[in-house]
């Protein structure tokens, strides 16, 4: 599916469940059931942008001058997506699956800044019914308080102390700036996509992930009838390594194919990861069976194989990537 296809279906969805009044899973799981053509990417994206509209119901109701899902959906583009104006008109060109052409005042909507004396509650993104509760309970930090709340909570890690300890483990995972969780003594945070907004290139960060993938999945291999105390931790941290990986390569791939081209990218980019998981734990088992070492040896080359791929893929520029967000602007692609 196009972006402008998935805009359309999360307009679909948020139409839907103001209208039957029910919660947003359930529209999204009769969206999905209604539309099997969607793939498990597109559907990720879709429920993305839903719960990422809803979010941010408040501010973009007030930016648009419209509490609609079509003015909703536009403006989260912008303020969560980090889309441009001018890239949402061209997304928005009123072909097939794709919404319709954008109205001047939409356009200025798209445009308009958050006043900062806008009330708390707009500013906060939380509905107006908790604005006292809220200024009883935070005072005059309501409105970023709830703005906290209302953006996407980041993904933590527990370490499990029975095996080693967190500072052992933001060690092994310190070059992916991994860090203590603030309130959790036991938890690890890692951002690898902070890490490629900050550095303004996916492809980078992909490569220390894999190198560091082979590493360890090495070390596993090296290890493999050592003790247990130091065999979990290497396969702790191989695993942390294999699904580092993912949401970074899906964001490569649609930057680099471009607004256009990004469900075809997408696809073939699944496509292929289903041919290599289909085959790779048939193989594994089959050297496994004769030798453990051997099959993790072998596994480790898997990572460098991409690196050497990702190598030869061309990307946009740093300065042509707009910082903290994973959108490149038209003429980047």
């Amino acid at each position: 599916m196009t972006p402008g296809a998935r805009a359309s279906a999360a307009i679909e969805v948020l139409a839907d469940i103001a209208d039957r009044k029910r919660p947003a899973a359930d529209a999204l799981k009769d969206w999905g059931l209604a539309h099997r053509f969607a793939g498990s990417g597109d559907r990720a994206a879709i429920g993305n942008l839903v719960f990422d509209t809803l979010r941010r119901r408040a501010s973009s109701a007030n930016a648009m001058g419209d509490d609609g899902p079509r003015s909703l959906v536009l403006r989260t583009l912008v303020s969560s997506w980090g889309m441009t104006p001018e890239t949402i008109a061209a997304l928005a060109d009123g072909s097939r699956f794709a919404p319709a052409p954008l109205t001047p005042d939409e356009l200025a909507g798209l445009k308009r800044e958050i006043p900062a004396d806008a009330p708390a509650h707009i500013r906060g993104d939380y509905p107006d019914w908790l604005d006292l509760l809220f200024k009883r309970t935070f005072g005059p930090k309501a409105a970023e308080e709830g703005a906290a709340l209302a953006t996407r909570a980041p993904v933590d890690l527990r370490v499990n102390t029975l095996k080693t300890t967190r500072d052992k483990v933001l060690h092994a995972l310190r070059r992916f700036d991994a860090a203590p969780t603030p309130h959790s003594r036991l938890g690890v945070r890692i951002a690898a996509g902070r890490v490629s907004d900050r550095l303004r290139t996916r492809l980078r960060p992909l490569r220390a992930i894999g190198i560091a993938l082979a590493a360890a999945t090495a070390a596993v291999a090296a290890l493999t009838d050592a003790p247990l105390a130091a065999l979990v931790p290497a396969f702790a941290v191989a695993g942390v390594l294999s699904m580092a990986w993912n949401g970074l390569a899906f964001a490569a791939a649609a930057e680099a194919a471009g607004a256009k081209r990004t469900g075809a990218a997408l696809g073939f980019q699944q496509t292929l990861l289903g041919v290599v998981i289909a085959a790779v734990p048939p193989a594994f088992a089959a050297v496994a069976s004769s030798s453990w070492r051997l099959a993790f040896a072998l596994s480790a080359l898997g990572p460098l194989l991409g690196v050497a791929a990702l190598s030869r893929v061309p990307e946009a520029t740093r300065a042509a990537r707009t910082p903290g967000t994973s959108a490149l602007p038209p003429a980047a692609r």
